[in-house]
């Protein structure tokens, strides 16, 4: 049960704006009675500070709630937010739902929702997928509190609907095997232009492989929105049609166990990027005994032949991947067989 100890109410009159209209300021000391550390409570002042537009609101003293002044529909989102923290941190994690919602009383972006992660157990998880929700929205309202692996986000219906997918499809037990990539992990807005979202996954490899992929992806499809959460492996980008169906196709290609040394160098694989003139891209593979030196090598050459920088090796894969015209692209594979 949430524990909420409500100080007096004390009304102020404030004039609010330049249109000479007055509004009634209110105050209260909201304490919480779980054992929320200073941390905590910083945390939570930060949020309804940012999320609530609340400018008046500090610990209050000795430590053990927090004073907010507002108006009425603001302390009245302050409750609210602050008996959504206020649980015991040994308690079930609440289901994501309609029921930790809260609808504000102005603005467009008038929705705020408290998402709670069950399986995000490490600070690193909880600020990765806030940082990946902020990547792929237009909205920056989302704030953190670790104290129960919470995140609070602010915006319109369809901002909240969004961020609702992007939890969902991070917040992942560790041990779960990851999905094949399908039309399952796509989501799709009406707004037009960067209009789809595409959660990726990696199966094997290591976080600089994780790392090298996102690169790659970023620099062949000229994608802005990409955020990794490397400790699932996941990569969560957004743009065009034609970007994310590149960044399936280049993550599917680069997504397997590293070739035994013994085995057979594959032949160039290429993706073509529709209206595009320079939306040739190919993928090239070395034997695995090269040196990442001499990879690197290899593409100096490229950029040096082609005067195109699309170009980036993966030294796990032993692999290089070019983007460019269909004549820079030929000229990028005679430069690598003079080099084999």
């Amino acid at each position: 049960m949430r524990a909420l100890l409500l100080g007096c109410v004390v009304p102020t009159l404030a004039v609010a704006g330049a249109l000479g209209q007055s509004a009634v300021t209110q105050s209260a000391t909201i304490h919480l009675a779980n054992g929320e550390t200073a941390q905590d409570l910083q945390e939570i002042i930060q949020t309804l500070s940012a999320v609530g537009d609340i400018r008046q609101v500090s610990i209050d003293s000795p430590k053990t709630g927090i004073a907010v002044s507002g108006t009425a529909d603001q302390l009245a989102f302050a409750r609210w937010l602050i008996g959504e923290f206020d649980r015991p941190p040994s308690g079930p994690v609440p289901v994501n739902s309609v029921k930790h919602e809260y609808k504000l009383q102005d603005g467009i972006d008038d929705v705020v929702r408290v998402f709670y992660l069950g399986n995000c157990e490490s600070l690193e998880d909880i600020q990765g997928v806030m940082t990946s929700v902020r990547t792929v929205t237009d909205f920056r309202s989302v704030f953190p509190y670790s104290g129960q692996r919470a995140l609070t986000v602010r915006g319109t219906v369809a901002d909240i609907l969004l961020a609702a997918w992007v939890v969902n499809e991070l917040d992942k037990p560790a041990a779960e095997p990851l999905p094949m990539h399908s039309s399952g992990h796509v989501y799709k807005l009406q707004s037009g232009g960067e209009d789809v979202l595409r959660v990726l996954f990696m199966h094997s490899g290591s976080y600089q492989d994780l790392q090298e992929v996102m690169i790659a992806i970023r620099s062949m499809g000229n994608i802005r929105r990409l955020f990794p959460l490397s400790s699932r492996r996941v990569l969560t980008a957004r743009g065009t049609a034609a970007q994310m169906a590149m960044a399936k196709w280049l993550v599917n290609e680069l997504d397997k166990p590293v070739r035994a040394q013994s085995s057979a160098v594959p032949g160039p694989l290429e993706y073509l990027m529709p209206g595009e003139t320079s939306g040739v891209v190919r993928l090239f593979y070395f034997p695995t005994s090269l040196t990442t030196k001499e990879l690197n090598d290899i593409m100096l050459a490229i950029h040096s032949a082609t005067r195109t920088w699309a170009v980036f090796p993966i030294s796990a894969q032993k692999a290089m991947v070019v983007r460019g015209t269909a004549s820079q692209v030929a000229t990028a594979e005679r430069v690598i067989n003079d080099h084999r």
